[in-house]
């Protein structure tokens, strides 16, 4: 899949670090929608594209998960996101090749029939290589779940 085809989703609030380069910020909240997107449709192939080979997926009541475990849990098809929203959404640029965004995911999954609305705080650490961004490690705590 091009960068170029990214479709955009709402994010209530988008603030980048004081003085970040405004290109990155910009690359940076393209793959947030592509992210949000691609977990909607259960995209795999999106998702192994914005994944780093390294990334390390943490997030409540799983065990940490590397790249293949991700995309393997994806395969399965364990369960269905039906929404994926993030907002709060803070870019932090270290320097020219790492960066840190921090937000509030909403999500809303199906897993064997039952729905799961869920809100987390997250924050994915992103690195710059061959010109393009990708996620070394994504985090997430739970906020609340009904």
């Amino acid at each position: 899949m091009n960068l170029a085809l990214i479709i955009s989703f709402g994010l209530s609030t988008i603030s980048p670090a004081q003085g970040a380069d405004s290109s990155v910020v910009r690359d940076l909240i393209r793959l947030e929608h592509w992210w949000n997107k691609a977990h909607v449709e259960g995209d795999t192939t999106t998702l192994k594209q914005i994944w780093a080979d390294e990334l390390l997926i943490v997030v409540p009541q799983m065990k940490p998960m590397t790249k293949d475990d991700g995309l393997s849990f994806w395969r399965s098809g364990a369960f269905k996101i039906e929404e994926y929203e993030t907002d709060s959404v803070h870019v932090h640029v270290m320097d020219s090749s790492h960066a840190v965004v921090r937000g509030i995911l909403h999500r809303v999954r199906n897993m064997r029939g039952k729905r799961i609305e869920e809100s987390w705080r997250f924050e994915k650490s992103f690195i710059l290589r061959d010109r393009r961004w990708q996620v070394t490690r994504w985090e997430a705590q739970s906020m609340s779940t009904k």
